[in-house]
């Protein structure tokens, strides 16, 4: 099987006021719910966290939970104010607001705001905050100090639509918004003024976008075109009255005095954009500009007039950046992952972390030394265990995998003695046996021999196992969903359920010995329980800091610390000490880890149920060569301009004279080195082929500075 060295944007992984050097978290940036231009950067909502992308440089900032008070990573919007505020939308967690200095996060736990999820999120001139909720049914106006809700149902205010939509702030503040199917309201707070087919000239009810000027003036998209409305006068434009090039109008946006609309076929296999300056239109397409075909929309202008949009189908869409003759092509991502979901890491001896990717590319990751490696796999990894540092074996949908010097070799009940395809779980014992597990069955595998326990030859009920562990004594442990707890000591077996233990047993999600030999079990419903292998202890949110009954995971520190996984965040009990972090109150980007694991350095790994791969140490996140790009920059540096033809000037500070400028391509393959012998240097690069390079600057043997550039 091939495998592919990765080398990405981890180096440029510049963090953003960094609240704290205790967490570091990596993430996929692939699925863009939001984009909003901010002067001179292009602001980006993904579900991996909040992306910032200079108009000039291109240098890529992520706001994630670890470098800011974000109270989660995934987010769902994204909006920029006049006063320079940022605003973002976080699913389940409210909105925060950045204002370039401080954070300031509204949530259901500490405001009264009345709903955690919204659509839309935007600040008016006057101060105010207004939103609509994810499910388009309120509007929300926050003051600074009340919450005010409007909706069709309100009681003695302004009945609003059921289905609201898209707003945009004239000079007074007041609300202009496109409900589906409705047309324009004007809402001021009192009153709401409706304009529709039959009692305007608006072009139609069904409005895709709406923009306003400085004018005060009102712009709308539809696909039959565009409509402009200065408070007394319609006017519309399509193509049948005006040189409106194209009618499918999806979006709208304004710079200085042109109107640009972005248009888009119902194929989505045609699109381009349309500039108006208020006699001529112009139209930019991949036939007659460097515009791709698949242009999927969010179209934002920053402050040099560069257009940004989303290319290709979403959730595989890119971020393009547009000057009306280039079209550049940014990589936003912190690292390889394919998604921010994972249901299993393993920790090699070695110090190798193993993540099984569960995103769109069905890969296979390792991660040590600030290297990541990616291995395809035919199928998505639903468990992974490293036997040793050469074999990996997988949990794959149609069999298990053994991965060995880049090859995967599977099992299944065809050609091996598995008694199906579907293996739920899967552990090592002290002799290097492989055990596996699932609905009514245990195996053993010494690498030779299968032998196979079932329930027509043991006691294994007929219930699926979720979790096993092996004690210091090699005894074999499975926890299962109606079946109880079970130990196999290799000829007898003991079953503890429910009835005959007086302690809940039953829907076991997790098992983990600690390096007393104490069992403790996770429980879907039930909390956690230690067994010592005489008493049973059950700690639940009545009796202990547990936040809920719904424990995903459970792991043991190298100091015997008790780590727990629940639905609202990790619980470690240090000790007799219970403490709690969730990503209101720590870098934890997301309520749900599924996997713990540990390393010598005293980092805690944790895969999360949708925040992407975190990393938390009390004295300081330590991965080694990465705390170098892990930190805000200490040098001054720049490389410039980006995109170039020929040439790269680059500026440096005194110290780093003598410092070498290293060039790699996409596949990390060494272009180029140049000695950077002063504190301003040009360059010409033989960089034969245009696209993105990457750059590393090396001093006294030690990378300093690592970015991108991009070849036209």
């Amino acid at each position: 099987m091939k495998k592919y060295l990765l080398i990405f944007s981890i180096f440029a992984f510049n963090m953003l006021n960094a609240q704290t050097e205790n967490w570091a978290n990596f993430t996929n940036n692939d699925n863009i719910y939001g984009l909003a231009a901010a002067g001179n950067k292009l602001l980006l909502a993904t579900e991996g966290g909040g992306v910032a992308i200079d108009q000039t440089t291109a240098v890529v900032k992520h706001y994630l939970s670890f470098n800011t008070d974000l109270p989660g990573v995934n987010l769902t919007g994204v909006s920029s104010a006049e006063n320079g505020n940022l605003w973002f939308s976080i699913e389940d967690k409210g909105i925060s607001k950045y204002d370039g200095t401080q954070w300031t996060s509204y949530t259901r736990t500490n405001s009264a705001i009345p709903d955690s999820n919204f659509a839309y999120v935007r600040e008016n001139v006057n101060g105010e905050v207004w939103m609509v909720t994810s499910d388009l049914k309120n509007l929300i106006k926050f003051d600074g100090f009340n919450w005010t809700v409007y909706n069709t149902y309100s009681s003695g205010q302004p009945a609003l639509p059921g289905v609201l939509g898209d707003f945009v702030f004239d000079s007074n503040g007041d609300v202009w918004m496109t409900p589906e199917g409705l047309g324009l309201i004007k809402f001021d707070g009192t009153t709401a003024t409706f304009f529709l087919i039959n009692n305007s000239q608006i072009i139609d009810n069904y409005i895709s976008d709406i923009a306003i000027d400085e004018n005060d003036v009102i712009w709308l998209s539809s696909y039959l075109g565009i409509s402009k409305f200065d408070g007394q006068t319609w006017v519309n434009y399509t193509i049948y009255n005006s040189a409106l090039p194209k009618g499918k109008i999806k979006q709208l946006e304004i710079y200085n005095d042109e109107i640009w609309s972005l248009w888009r076929e119902d194929s989505g296999l045609e699109s381009g954009l349309i500039k108006f300056n208020g006699t001529n239109w112009i139209e930019y397409n991949s036939t007659n500009s460097s515009l791709p075909s698949f242009l999927n929309g969010d179209l934002q202008i920053t402050s040099n007039g560069d257009k940004w949009m989303l290319d290709g189908a979403w959730s595989d869409s890119q971020i393009i950046q547009f000057n009306d003759s280039t079209t550049i092509y940014h990589d936003i991502s912190n690292s390889p992952l394919k998604g921010n979901y994972m249901d299993d890491i393993d920790l090699g001896g070695n110090g190798k972390l193993w993540i099984g990717d569960s995103g769109g590319d069905k890969q296979l990751l390792s991660l040590k030394d600030n290297n990541w490696e990616a291995y395809p796999q035919s199928t998505g990894i639903k468990w992974l265990n490293v036997q040793n540092d050469i074999t990996i074996w997988l949990g794959l949908y149609g069999g298990i995998g053994s991965f060995k010097n880049g090859n995967t070799t599977i099992y299944n009940a065809t050609n091996s003695d598995l008694p199906e395809n579907h293996v739920s779980v899967a552990t090592l014992d002290s002799l290097g046996n492989m055990w596996f597990s699932s609905l009514g069955w245990l195996a053993k595998y010494d690498g030779l021999i299968w032998v196979v326990y079932d329930t027509t030859n043991s006691m294994l009920p007929h219930t699926t196992v979720n979790d096993i562990a092996v004690d210091n004594s090699n005894n074999i442990w499975l926890g299962t969903e109606i079946g109880g707890l079970i130990k196999f000591d290799g000829t007898n077996w003991v079953e503890y359920t429910t009835a005959n233990t007086g302690v809940p047993l039953e829907h076991i999600s997790n098992l983990e010995f600690d390096h007393q030999g104490d069992l403790w079990i996770g429980t879907r419903h039930y909390g956690v329980t230690m067994f010592d292998g005489t008493n049973w202890t059950t700690y639940n949110p009545s009796n202990s800091i547990l936040p809920t009954n719904f424990i995903s995971s459970l792991g043991v520190d190298n100091q015997n610390n008790i780590w727990i996984g629940t639905g609202s965040g990790v619980v470690l009990l240090d000790g007799g000490n219970w403490s709690i972090m969730t990503p209101e109150n720590s870098g934890l980007p997301h309520d749900v880890v599924y996997d713990f694991e540990f390393d010598d350095l005293g980092n805690v790994w944790m895969g999360t149920g949708g925040g992407g791969l975190a990393v938390y140490n009390p004295n300081g996140v330590n991965l080694s060569v990465y705390k170098n790009t892990l930190k805000p920059n200490d040098y001054e540096i720049n490389v410039y301009p980006v995109p170039f033809n020929d040439k790269l000037n680059i500026d440096i500070e005194n110290r780093l004279i003598g410092s070498s400028l290293v060039f790699y391509d996409i596949s990390g393959r060494k272009v180029g080195t140049f000695e950077l012998d002063k504190m301003s240097t040009q360059i010409t690069p033989m960089l034969n082929e245009k696209g993105m390079y990457f750059y590393n600057v090396v001093n006294d043997n030690r990378i300093v500075e690592k970015g991108k550039v991009i070849r036209n």
